[in-house]
């Protein structure tokens, strides 16, 4: 900014703690420019003001000020200004009061994936060929008749979801879906996600609960002898 001053106000309270930060720099010769947080009572008067002491600088250079809003403050300004001669830049602008404005700590995700490979970017590592002929093209699974799985540990009594998109091209069957496997390699149940004849990606979805006894769930990818069925960004997931 070239000889000027900018301001925003927000909602301020009394006893709060504040702190202004960002970044500046200066261009040609400017003989004054600051930054600063000045504190309003409700009807707009000035109650306190204070300036960060914004350096002449080249390169931009952090500055920052922390002070505490007096009795009766109302609204905070935050104001930026740089004089008539040169040019002042401003980036970055912050103001915080203590104890908000501060990131939040990660969250744990609320659902876990299962899946190696899902979106087939290692072509087919991690999927086993049950029988027929499939291969990647293009980063994605082309099925000419046959099924490829994937095998993952799995708790009984959990719900997971498997999901991904499709198309097929003059294929006469196809599906997707879990089976819950038990200790012993032996299916306990099987679910089907019963996908159509579709010539653009479209999505599918099978959602199902893992049976006592469960040790794995096994998710696969079906398509029969006539036709092809492409299948990208497959996923099982269940909540952690």
């Amino acid at each position: 900014m070239t000889g000027g001053i900018r301001v925003q106000d927000v909602l301020g309270s009394a006893g709060k703690e504040y702190t202004l930060n960002g970044r500046a720099r200066t261009v040609g010769s400017t003989p004054s420019r600051d930054a600063g947080i000045d504190f309003l009572d409700a009807n707009g008067n000035k109650i306190a003001g204070f300036g960060a002491g914004v350096g002449q600088t080249g390169a931009y250079r952090s500055f920052a000020t922390t002070k505490t809003a007096p009795a009766g403050t109302k609204v905070v300004r935050v104001w930026l200004y740089s004089g008539n001669s040169g040019q002042t830049d401003f980036d970055d602008i912050r103001l915080t009061q203590s104890g908000c404005g501060e990131p939040a700590p990660p969250q744990p995700p609320t659902h876990c994936s299962h899946l190696q490979n899902g979106d087939f970017s290692s072509g087919v590592a991690s999927w086993t060929r049950l029988w027929g002929t499939s291969a990647v093209s293009n980063g994605q699974l082309v099925l000419d008749g046959g099924t490829r799985a994937q095998d993952v540990t799995a708790t009984a009594g959990t719900s997971y979801t498997f999901s991904g998109s499709y198309r097929t091209n003059g294929a006469w069957s196809r599906d997707v879906g879990i089976d819950f496997l038990g200790a012993g390699g032996n299916k306990l149940a099987g679910h089907s996600a019963g996908i159509g004849p579709s010539s653009t990606m479209t999505e599918f979805t099978v959602t199902a609960t893992a049976p006592a006894g469960t040790r794995q769930a096994r998710v696969w990818l079906y398509s029969g002898n006539t036709g092809t069925t492409t299948v990208d960004d497959v996923e099982l997931t269940s909540s952690c």
